[in-house]
């Protein structure tokens, strides 16, 4: 996802601040800082050009004009390379390693993948240069024919040359065993770690997978295994339901992710 800028936008009607006409664009001339919007477009959106350092603002019928962070953010395994801004001296940059994948049923649902660790931090850097970011890649599910679930991939920052924070993805849950065993989830991803020029903020272990339940014996519906961090980055994937009709396989990982804000 790009960072989300936008230049300032036409306003269609109502009454502005001294010297603004409708239909004109509303910039720093027309409406300083701090000044109050007369017009009827309750929580309209408008570009103050010279108010925000990132040209964004937010502006109320009767607020003030506010600034409000851009930000990027990258979900798709792989290297995404980010361009800093002009006037940007340093990226406020959070990391979530990729989620492991889920066990198969067989007997027992399956354990569920971890999620994967975290890292939060600043980083200095220069206008123009690039950062660059590697997503971690899902971890495979596990399947009949491929019992042992995959661990999710690593997430990564590298500026200008070195690796400045790394984090690593959840561990696969264990395949579904006989009846009424209980197969573990796997284990989270390690807290991330920086190193120089970066400022660790927070450093945080991914949530573990779920046990399957040892009463989770063949069942007509049976449930699945929710992955660790379920509906967060880089959860891990379900553990394959044990249903009476078939075996289940378990569920993919979810990749990494970078979220990155900036002004």
């Amino acid at each position: 996802m790009s960072a989300m800028r936008e230049g300032p936008r036409r306003v269609g009607r109502g009454r502005f601040a001294k010297g603004a006409v409708a239909g004109a664009l509303v910039t720093a001339a027309t409406l300083a800082a701090g000044a109050a919007y007369a017009g009827p477009e309750i929580g309209a959106l408008f570009s103050v050009k010279g108010t925000c350092s990132n040209g964004i603002a937010s502006i109320a019928a009767t607020g003030a004009a506010k600034c409000v962070t851009p930000y990027t953010a990258y979900s798709t395994a792989g290297t995404h390379v980010f361009k800093v801004p002009a006037g940007t001296t340093s990226l406020h940059v959070r990391l979530w390693g990729a989620g492991g994948g889920g066990g198969d049923a067989g007997g027992t649902n399956g354990g569920s993948g971890g999620q994967g660790g975290i890292v939060e931090f600043w980083l200095p850097v220069t206008s123009g240069s690039t950062v660059s970011f590697s997503v971690g890649a899902s971890g495979t599910a596990a399947t009949f024919a491929n019992p042992s679930a995959g661990a999710g991939g690593a997430t990564t920052a590298t500026y200008k040359g070195h690796v400045v924070a790394n984090v690593l993805g959840g561990t696969g849950g264990q395949t579904g065993q006989y009846c009424p065993s209980s197969p573990l989830g796997g284990p989270g991803g390690h807290p991330g770690t920086t190193s120089s020029p970066a400022l660790a903020l927070t450093a945080e272990a991914g949530a573990s997978g779920n046990n399957a339940v040892p009463t989770s014996c063949p069942a007509s519906g049976a449930p699945k295994n929710p992955g660790g961090g379920a509906g967060l980055p880089g959860a891990g994937g379900y553990g394959g339901p044990n249903n009476t009709s078939a075996y289940e396989n378990g569920g993919p990982g979810s990749p990494g992710f970078v979220f990155i804000t900036f002004s």
